[in-house]
């Protein structure tokens, strides 16, 4: 990522109707209504019964997801460094420094989730940072969001 491509934190001076941002907190406002068109809100109304997903076929089931020590830490080990931190604030470049020392609470830690079905709270947040694309740095229709989430959900998810 390029110097230019990091959000300047003046942001964009001006909004969609010409009127002048003054401050932070009009600024993330702007971003805010820009980017909340980006994402959907989870329908929790039609989740489906787990009786519907499974059939009754013990093949289906997650529950023989097994986690491996050396997998784990192979994992923490190919993490990116130039990529930011989540919610948690945990940097890809401190978790390959501790990946030996790591690794088994880690393994244990995604063990527990995967058999209780609960992943930690900062595994389903995100930090969304707006990322300069093209043309004027003072219009929010010029920037687009990424959504920062922590490293060790992802390296669970890559399992």
């Amino acid at each position: 990522m390029t110097k230019d491509q990091i959000f300047n934190p003046q942001g964009p001076r001006t909004k969609p109707s010409n009127l002048n941002a003054k401050d932070q907190a009009q600024i993330t406002e702007l971003f805010n209504s820009r980017f909340s068109s980006f994402f959907t809100t989870e329908n929790k109304t039609e989740v489906p019964c787990p009786h519907t997903v499974f059939n009754g076929n013990d093949c289906d089931k997650l529950c023989d997801i097994v986690f491996i020590e050396d997998e784990v830490m192979k994992r923490l080990l190919r993490l990116r460094e130039d990529k930011s931190a989540g919610v948690d604030d945990i940097s890809s470049r401190f978790l390959k420094a501790v990946s030996s020392e790591v690794a088994i609470p880690v393994t244990l830690l995604f063990s527990r989730s995967m058999s209780e079905g609960k992943v930690p709270h900062d595994w389903k947040m995100a930090n969304v940072t707006p990322i300069f694309k093209q043309g004027s740095r003072n219009l929010a229709e010029n920037y687009r969001p990424i959504s920062l989430t922590c490293h060790l959900s992802k390296v669970m998810e890559s399992k």
